[in-house]
């Protein structure tokens, strides 16, 4: 499976240099025949978010692999935006040792996290700046934050 998070990097942190990957619009046509059975360690990460069928999809992985323990998944976690409001993701998940629990992403979540993206952009557009305070400064002996150092050429 194409791992992002090494991206280029993948054949070197693997030593190997033709390492295959599986797209997952491949993963969804059915098993991969170029992969044998029980003959992979599978690494997927950002995969199963974007398939159409998550249960066909981990039984052609079990398959590829063999066993659960040669198996390793990274999903996107289902609280971040990230999950909610990319275009193609239609699941969100969680994977934990030798569980995956993977759950649709709805019209619901999108638009709870549209609407927290857009509450938050209004925010930051319309919030104030607070007033200058300098007018009223009392003279406490603090160091003034938009005090003026200036700096004697003797004490460089």
């Amino acid at each position: 499976m194409r791992v992002y998070e090494m991206g280029r990097h993948f054949p070197d942190v693997f030593h190997m240099r033709r390492i295959p990957v599986v797209a997952p619009t491949e993963l969804e046509r059915g098993p991969v025949h170029r992969i044998a059975s029980d003959s992979a360690v599978v690494y997927v990460a950002c995969v199963l978010e974007y398939v159409s069928d998550v249960r066909a999809a981990m039984d052609e992985i079990l398959r590829m692999a063999g066993a659960v323990e040669n198996i390793y998944v990274v999903t996107i976690q289902p609280w971040t935006l990230t999950a909610t409001l990319h275009p193609r993701a239609r699941w969100a998940g969680i994977a934990d040792t030798h569980t995956v629990s993977m759950g649709p992403i709805t019209a619901l979540h999108r638009g709870f996290a549209a609407g927290l993206v857009l509450s938050l952009a209004a925010v930051s557009a319309t919030s104030e700046r607070a007033p200058d305070e300098a007018e009223d400064d009392v003279d406490d002996g603090a160091i003034d934050a938009h005090a003026i150092v200036q700096v004697d050429d003797d004490f460089k």
